[in-house]
């Protein structure tokens, strides 16, 4: 069991079962995470020929990780699941993952 403590905007391995650890980046408020178990993470790929849609974030150069945010694939996991942080994305990125989170869930 993980003692790591989920925060916004930071990239986590995580263990989602039998399968392979995936990378996800926690969407879900502080907040919520000083009274829940729970966070909401999306997706981080690092796929080398991405999908072109608005609902896909690359990562910078000042991100802790290459690769792609894909706000479609969000997921609420316990807490527990995160085996490892990767690092914190910047202000800007972060600011681009909430424009496509807007778009997938029509705020």
């Amino acid at each position: 069991m993980s003692d790591i403590r989920p925060q916004r905007g930071h990239i986590y391995r995580m263990a989602m079962g039998h399968g392979p650890a995936l990378t996800g980046i926690v969407v879900s408020s502080d907040a919520l995470h000083q009274s829940s178990e729970d966070c909401v993470a999306a997706l981080v790929v690092t796929d080398t020929n991405p999908v072109r849609l608005p609902t896909w974030v690359q990562l910078g150069d000042g991100d802790p990780k290459g690769g792609y945010v894909v706000a479609r694939h969000i997921k609420t996991v316990r807490a527990r699941v995160l085996m490892e942080e990767l690092g914190q994305v910047s202000a800007e990125t972060m600011e681009e993952v909430d424009r496509a989170l807007k778009l997938v869930l029509g705020l």
